[in-house]
């Protein structure tokens, strides 16, 4: 394996090659459901054969066989650019988190302004009107 890989935890199937593909692929699905992000590599000669399924986030890897150059490349390329998503997710997120902190501050002081202006209970007693009209 490639120096680019050390420290990751190699898990290699023993099994004929359409058998491995088969587990690489509910595997995949099941990783992909749980959310993790995962990156994986079918045969360049049988694109329906999966061949390796590598998890940037926790250094793992699944494969078949050795795991060519190329696609170690890849590889790190995706979880770079996954990295870079992640961190900008984060920061939209603490964005929205300040843009609703403003918006319920904003709103707060309006209500302030309307709320004594509002008969509540004559709303509330044209809702009851209504309700007893459709029931």
């Amino acid at each position: 394996m490639l120096g680019s890989f050390d420290g990751w935890r190699k898990y290699t199937i023993s099994a004929s090659e359409a058998d491995g593909s088969t587990v690489l692929q509910k595997l995949s699905m099941q990783l992909e459901e749980n959310a993790y992000g995962v990156f994986c590599a079918h045969s360049p000669l049988n694109t329906d054969m999966l061949r390796h399924i590598i998890i940037p986030s926790h250094k793992i890897i699944f494969t078949l066989e050795r795991v060519p150059e190329c696609v170690c490349a890849a590889a790190l390329s995706y979880a770079k650019a996954n990295d870079k998503l992640s961190r900008r997710h984060d920061e939209l997120m603490l964005c929205a988190e300040e843009m609703l902190a403003f918006a319920k501050r904003d709103h707060d002081a309006l209500e302030e302004v309307y709320n004594p202006c509002v008969d509540f209970a004559g709303i509330h007693c044209e809702a009851q009107r209504h309700i007893n009209t459709i029931l």
